[in-house]
């Protein structure tokens, strides 16, 4: 499975997973990023909205930043360039996994 295949299947999962009672909590603006050469996927917290409409404004964020890296990768080598996705996530869901060891 290529390495644009596991982000977009990642990317759908987490957006239509289901949001309940998420609407009281912060929202966190995860930076997904897929390394061309090894095919590694990494997330990175890249913001954090308070509740309320903080869904809607790290939504808003999120398609801002798409925007952005559309705009720079016209004028980048396509090949050469980390593929990325922008993703809104509770504050209580951590994509990267759990921490720590095994029990």
């Amino acid at each position: 499975m290529g390495p644009i295949w596991r982000l977009s299947v990642v990317v759908i999962v987490l957006t239509l997973s289901p949001m309940q009672a998420w609407s009281e909590c912060a929202w966190v603006l995860w930076h997904g990023i897929i390394n061309p050469v090894d095919g590694e996927l990494s997330w990175g917290p890249s913001g954090a909205y308070p509740a309320g409409r903080g869904q809607s404004e790290c939504e808003e964020a999120a398609q801002a930043m798409m925007k952005r890296d559309e705009r720079d990768s016209a004028r980048k080598d396509a090949r050469a360039m980390l593929r990325s996705a922008f993703v809104c996530l509770p504050d209580t869901v951590d994509p990267r996994g759990p921490k720590g060891g095994a029990r």
